[in-house]
């Protein structure tokens, strides 16, 4: 079954691309599912036929998968926003990432079975894109809600909406750790984001045993909040996409990783096991 050898994700995609509500999607061996890339992009080929696959351009992050060809040409991040329809890609060179608040737009497609699929993630300066955003949520409803594909991604569209979060200043964090005031869900967010962004590829053992109200802890992620704020690879962030150019940064990120994770669980407080006395009647 084609949802099976595609994944739901990439085949809701490879349909708006066929379709032209997005000029192209693109693959990447990194994301969740896509560890058989090679039996996906074969089955890619077989169902999409008329879909071109670019894989040699730079700077590579992954296989971009539409009618036009990008072999051979260089793209930068915003370009490359403009080539998989992000509605605020122009915005991408005016953010300060670091001062600025901004909002992040996310479309997320609600699925008769429950699954929720998030599709575009976009940061924006403001949120005057909002119209476009939403023509595109009409489009892709429509699109998607035909019979034909219904039976294809063997699920139905219920609805196709978007949402817009505000995004913090980073400097606004760093403020809240050095007054010890309580980072809320936004925070944590963004300190998630920072991880990605400073090469950490799976977050998951240190974002478990991070305790947000333990003073060492707060105290490390002061410090890779400043550094990131200071990077002087800040221009090649996320750092995940440039292994072939920086092998050997990311051998050394994974090992700072690996060292700030033992710390973390190291340093970890243990839950304080509350004792009951017993009650004795005296007769």
């Amino acid at each position: 079954m084609i949802v099976h050898e595609i994944g739901l994700y990439n085949l809701i995609n490879l349909i708006l691309v066929k379709e032209r509500v997005r000029p192209a999607f693109l693959l990447q061996p990194q994301d969740k599912g896509n560890e058989n890339i090679r039996e996906i992009i074969n089955a890619i080929k077989d169902y999409f036929p008329e879909l071109i696959h670019s894989n040699d351009y730079s700077i590579y992050q992954g296989t971009i998968i539409s009618y036009e060809d990008f072999n051979g040409k260089e793209i930068s991040l915003n370009e490359m926003g403009r080539i998989l329809g992000y509605p605020c890609h122009e915005d991408f060179e005016e953010i300060d990432h670091i001062n600025d608040d901004t909002y992040t737009a996310e479309i997320i497609i609600n699925m008769e079975s429950g699954d929720d699929v998030s599709i575009i993630n976009n940061k924006c300066l403001n949120e005057s894109k909002k119209p476009k955003f939403q023509r595109i949520c009409n489009k892709i409803k429509d699109v998607l809600q035909k019979e034909e594909y219904t039976e294809i991604l063997q699920d139905r569209v219920i609805d196709v909406i978007v949402n817009f979060e505000d995004n913090r200043s980073i400097n606004i964090v760093i403020e809240k750790l050095i007054n010890n005031k309580n980072l809320n869900e936004t925070d944590i967010d963004m300190i998630t984001e920072i991880l990605y962004n400073l090469g950490f590829e799976d977050n998951t053992e240190m974002e478990n045993n991070i305790q947000y109200n333990n003073p060492i802890h707060r105290g490390i992620i002061l410090g890779l909040l400043i550094y990131f704020k200071n990077d002087l690879l800040k221009p090649f962030y996320p750092l995940q996409s440039h292994t072939s150019e920086y092998p050997e940064v990311l051998k050394e990120t994974e090992d700072w990783q690996e060292e700030l994770t033992e710390t973390i669980k190291n340093t970890k407080r243990k839950k304080k096991r509350k004792t009951y006395k017993s009650i004795i009647s005296k007769k």
